[in-house]
């Protein structure tokens, strides 16, 4: 549970299967991310995003205390 964290944070968990993100209750620490078919891209700075896609995007900046879940 975020709850259970203390501090400022954004935590990204792998899995064979599985993506997740979790900001804390501030959202002190940037966390930037694309999403298409196929493809979940995150980053500090959109700039890193927009180096990897080579066509105009939108990005999203998870809101303070989010947590996301992508699976196969």
């Amino acid at each position: 549970s975020l709850d259970e964290l203390d501090g400022v944070f954004t935590y990204i968990a792998v899995t064979d299967d599985a993506l997740g993100v979790a900001k804390d209750e501030m959202a002190a620490k940037p966390l930037v991310l694309y999403e298409s078919d196929g493809l979940v891209a995150l980053a500090s700075e959109e700039i890193a995003i927009r180096a990897i896609v080579d066509h105009e995007i939108d990005t999203y900046d998870p809101y303070e205390g989010e947590v996301l879940v992508w699976q196969r």
